[in-house]
């Protein structure tokens, strides 16, 4: 027989995963939307975060700062005419007042170059620590990282 103590603490746990699975998708998507408040909205206004081996600055400006870094750069290759990011394989464990977090994913660029359209593709791995803030579920610390990628003429 389960008690009730265990029976609370794994609905609970059944709703954090939930709840994290949630933020993962909702940070994908304002990606896609460019939606900067949307993104800064899924950190800590303490937030740690390091892309690709560059270490951002702290907080919620960090992360949107470098991202419209990098969508500049983006830019100088093409403006891009969609851009998805899709997460799968969220890998959640639970500690006292974290969570651990690695949550796999990909992004999809799709761009009109002098050449003609390209596809860029790349995988991705979020290794985060997540804590709750504002009653929320948010990422305090991320390190992005990026498997592979590849560009191919699109159709």
């Amino acid at each position: 027989m389960i008690g009730r103590g265990t029976a609370w603490r794994r609905r609970r746990e059944a709703r954090d995963r939930s709840e994290i699975w949630a933020l993962q998708v909702r940070y994908a998507g304002a990606c896609d939307r460019a939606d900067l408040a949307a993104i800064e909205g899924c950190f800590t206004p303490t937030a740690q975060c390091t892309y690709n081996g560059d270490r951002l600055s702290p907080g919620r400006a960090g992360v949107t700062q470098y991202l419209r870094s990098r969508a500049a750069l983006m830019a100088e290759a093409g403006t891009p005419d969609f851009a998805i990011h899709l997460v799968a394989n969220v890998e959640v464990d639970f500690h006292r007042a974290s969570a651990h977090a690695w949550t796999y994913g990909v992004r999809y660029v799709g761009r009109t170059t002098d050449a003609g359209q390209v596809l860029e593709t790349r995988g991705l791995v979020y290794d985060d620590v997540l804590v709750r803030h504002e009653g929320a579920w948010m990422v305090q610390q991320r390190e992005l990282r990026a498997l592979w990628d590849t560009t191919q003429p699109a159709r």
